[in-house]
């Protein structure tokens, strides 16, 4: 039996000193070896359960169960419950079906056909990786005005918001030009009347 169990939160590497927290939202009995999993749209450095998570997953991938339990990459901090909400989520088209878990729920309707993820697998700890980095691509990718700002790149999400900060400074409010303006004339009639004297 596996040791892997819904409910169970990896940190998958991504980089270095990156992690991605992932939630195991499914264990198959029925598809052999396969897992389904809950990719948060987050990035830690710690090499520990996260404080907070997101309500909602970026990406829901299927991956082998023996990946996580054997390949040492995995790193296993804690436990959460798996949801009703969450476990919708392996709703999915195999085989020409719908299927729910390990229950098959017949064939598709025109709007499920739409609609319905087709159950791709992904084999190697390179492929989770490679569908988790391209969910993260925003917050891994640096901003194109951080460059020009002079600013090191740390790889994190919270550099883009510094970012932004520097430039909302940059721009004066409507009401900080009329006192400067104020300010201004002030002197100049300040500067008329010394003169007189």
């Amino acid at each position: 039996m596996s040791n892997v169990v819904p409910g169970d939160v990896f940190l998958v590497p991504i980089g270095r000193r990156q992690y991605c927290p992932v939630k195991v939202l499914y264990v198959s009995e029925y598809f052999k070896n396969v897992m389904l999993v809950g990719a948060y749209k987050a990035i830690v450095d710690a090499k520990v359960m996260p404080q907070r998570l997101p309500r909602s997953f970026g990406a829901t991938i299927y991956s082998v169960v023996r990946g996580a339990e054997k390949d040492g990459k995995w790193i296993k901090v804690g436990t959460k419950p798996v949801l009703a909400r969450e476990k919708r989520l392996s709703t999915r088209i195999v085989g020409g079906d719908v299927w729910v878990e390990d229950t098959c729920l017949g064939p598709p309707s025109l709007e499920e056909r739409k609609t319905l993820p087709r159950m791709r697998i992904c084999l190697g700890f390179d492929g989770v990786k490679d569908d988790i980095k391209e969910m993260l691509a925003t917050l891994l990718k640096q901003p194109t005005n951080q460059k020009k700002s002079g600013q090191k790149d740390s790889g994190r999400s919270t550099k883009v918001t510094s970012a932004k900060r520097s430039d909302t400074k940059a721009k004066k409010s409507p009401s900080a030009k009329k006192a400067k303006k104020s300010r201004t004339e002030t002197k100049g009639r300040q500067g008329k009347s010394a003169q007189k004297k």
